[in-house]
């Protein structure tokens, strides 16, 4: 069992570090190009995360790229009813306001660092659940 987890490991290891190198290059990427581009037209402004250019928003910003569009607005919609409100900061960014300005260019690095990201990270978190089961 132990060398079934560890090969688990390994596999796991190698396939979140291989990920994560692009998906940072690439999240860096979009954060300066694309992020950035949308921040400065002032009528999205409003749509988007109010914290600037955190980590957090970008993130935020490249799962409306990389998720499918009913779960974005669903996403949208729970995170306005329920953290907006009590709050009044908004992290997650509003699809029907920014798709409709994105170009190909825009969802294609989006959705490529959402997914990058995404994969590295749980890869790494199972491995290391796999390397604790040890």
């Amino acid at each position: 069992m132990d060398e079934i987890l560890r090969q688990i490991e390994h596999v796991l290891l190698g396939t979140g570090v291989f990920a994560l190198v692009p998906g940072m290059l690439l999240t860096s990427l979009f954060s300066l190009t694309v992020y950035r581009k949308f921040r400065k037209k002032s009528e999205l402004a409003p749509f988007m995360g109010e914290t600037g250019i955190g980590f957090t928003d970008v993130l935020a910003f490249t799962g409306i790229f990389g998720l499918p569009l009913k779960i974005s607005r669903w996403l949208y919609g729970v995170h306005e009813r329920r953290v907006h409100q009590r709050f009044s900061i908004r992290v997650v960014s509003n699809p029907d306001a920014i798709l409709p300005h994105a170009t190909r260019y825009d969802r294609v690095v989006g959705f490529l660092a959402y997914w990058l990201f995404r994969i590295s990270m749980n890869s790494l978190i199972v491995a290391m659940i796999c390397d604790a089961l040890q």
